[in-house]
């Protein structure tokens, strides 16, 4: 994916650091030059300075309505990024649980008459005609605006169809704006990485790696934890140019340093050497790999207790009886349908194998297809990914080792060969693997 044309696109940065009845953020006005300047860095990604509208604390709601309506949104172009960034007080009105951004004068007690709703900029983005959609929040929810409402409430108010977002909600103050440093806790990290670029990382950045490397970072300091939200690849959206230098490989190949290699199926235990401490003591199979393009995981064994039919539809929750769910990794909004199936692969194109009749079927199969095709399925919410060469190096430095049991034990499935129905009607045997 190529970086979207900067002549095409528009970037609108709303700060607001001064208020009359909610603590002060005064970086988070510093935030909109720094990214200002990294928008329209020809190094970088040069978007005309024109194309970029800054709204440094904005007092009234009208005023950030004006900023989504105006020429920035509405001249976006379909080959174009729009991307809405906000830095400020974040508050949830009581009575419906609506996100609304904190203007200068945003009166707590009157959520819903003195602040911008939420709904604002989904509004703008969803007639918007760009093709590529991005919005990021560096919030603070000021003190928990209803008792026990917490980062994650936040977190889901902001989702729009078609649009990638990227959320730093913060519970207070000092976690969002540490004191004696330029910017933001989470915009700082994300200032320095999108300048400083990824050491051995992709030509672009795109926002599955902007999240995965801030994340890291956010966790190492001991600061709040973002959140992405990304539907239909919307992590792979390129930002900027990566700049940092791409150091030459080492000449002995890393693969020959690898116990293992990562392939589709393999089962790995992260340990404490990992410098995601998250996934520490975490089980994960790896389901898909590209040197090239990186590897995509699951995490095991973290159920989720909802109903199927919340996440899957009613109809395919029924033609998929008992079909477990689990949380699949911090990677959200992205559904993984893994499956046995019950025929000949070769008869189902929708298919994508992973060990035998073991793989993975596009979440939005039909019902009718899926009763008739499958013997099990588990759903995982979310996944985990790594760029190109990460995963490796990982397992190579003992971040990962390889687990005893195989996928098919985690999953309950006998480990021999698998009876499935060819395309004849008769039976026939799938290699199971491990």
């Amino acid at each position: 994916m190529q970086l979207s044309d900067p002549r095409s696109s528009r970037v609108v940065l709303v700060g607001v650091g001064r208020y009359r009845s909610l603590p002060q953020l005064p970086t988070a006005v510093a935030n909109l030059d720094a990214l200002r300047d990294v928008f329209t860095d020809p190094a970088l990604w040069g978007l005309p300075p024109e194309n970029c509208v800054v709204l440094a604390d904005p007092s009234a709601p009208s005023m950030v309505d004006a900023a989504l309506r105006g020429p920035g949104p509405a001249t976006v172009r379909p080959d174009g990024l729009l991307l809405f960034y906000f830095a400020g007080h974040g508050l949830i009105d009581p009575r419906t649980g609506s996100l609304h951004l904190a203007v200068g004068d945003t009166d707590p007690d009157g959520v819903y008459a003195t602040s911008a709703p939420y709904e604002w900029v989904r509004r703008a983005f969803l007639d918007a005609p760009a093709g590529r959609r991005v919005v990021i929040l560096d919030c603070c929810y000021a003190g928990r605006a209803i008792d026990g409402m917490g980062p994650a409430a936040v977190i889901d108010e902001t989702e729009i169809d078609l649009t990638c977002v990227l959320v730093a909600a913060s519970a207070t103050r000092a976690a969002l704006a540490p004191a004696d440093e330029p910017y933001t806790a989470f915009t700082g990290t994300l200032v320095e990485l999108l300048r400083g670029g990824l050491p051995d990382g992709p030509e672009l950045l795109d926002l599955g790696t902007v999240y995965q490397e801030t994340r890291a970072t956010q966790l190492r300091k001991g600061r709040p934890l973002p959140e992405l939200r990304a539907r239909n690849g919307g992590e792979l959206i390129p930002l900027v140019r990566n700049a940092a230098p791409l150091s030459r490989p080492s000449p002995v190949p890393l693969y020959r340093r690898t116990p293992r290699e990562p392939r589709p199926g393999l089962v790995i235990t992260g340990t404490a050497a990992l410098p995601d401490a998250d996934l520490s003591g975490t089980t994960l199979a790896v389901l898909a790999y590209d040197p090239e393009q990186g590897a995509l995981g699951i995490r095991l064994g973290r159920p989720v207790a909802r109903p199927a039919a919340d996440i899957l539809g009613t109809a395919l929750a029924r033609a998929l009886p008992g079909v477990e769910l689990f949380d699949g990794g911090p990677v959200r909004d992205v559904l993984v349908l893994l499956v046995e199936l019950a025929v000949d692969p070769s008869i189902v194109p929708w298919f994508r194998p992973i060990l035998g009749n073991l793989g993975t079927l596009p979440p939005d199969v039909r019902p009718d297809i899926a009763a008739r095709v499958v013997r099990r399925a588990w759903a995982f919410l979310g996944y985990v990914g790594w760029r190109p060469g990460q995963l490796e190096h990982e397992i190579a430095q003992g971040g990962f080792t390889v687990a005893t049991r195989t996928l098919r034990q985690w999953l309950g499935l006998p480990a021999g060969p698998q009876a499935t129905t060819g395309p004849s009607g008769r039976t026939r045997k799938d290699a199971g693997g491990n």
